[in-house]
């Protein structure tokens, strides 16, 4: 699996270390060139297109239908797109099929339709 890493904060980093070495070891010239390298070996690092997770939460509606309850399924909404999904209580449904929110765990309950 690939490990994502901010380069900008990375390279902040690195020329941290590099004025560390060039103020109080500025003889150590191979050190501070092979930092300077680094820089530019991350600079044309391969880059590749990656989305933030975004995360969510199956909340239970306090509106629920007669048939559904009896059927053992509940009227639950998404904390990020307010869209709806009815499924158990005990089934996991991990990701919201209108946003791709990914869900964690909740007990919520939904007060009113405003929320």
């Amino acid at each position: 699996m690939s490990r994502y890493i901010n380069a900008d904060e990375l390279k902040k980093r690195i020329n941290s270390r590099i004025g560390y070495f060039e103020l109080y070891y500025p003889i150590d010239t191979a050190n501070i060139s092979e930092l300077r390298n680094c820089l530019e070996i991350i600079d044309n690092a391969p880059t590749e297109e990656v989305q933030p997770i975004v995360m969510g939460k199956w909340i239970l509606s306090n509106k629920q239908f007669k048939e559904d309850v009896e059927n053992d399924n509940y009227l639950f909404i998404c904390s990020k797109c307010k869209c709806s999904d009815i499924h158990a209580k005990d089934i996991k449904v991990p990701y919201c099929w209108n946003c791709g929110a990914k869900m964690e765990e909740s007990e919520e309950l939904l007060e009113s339709e405003n929320k």
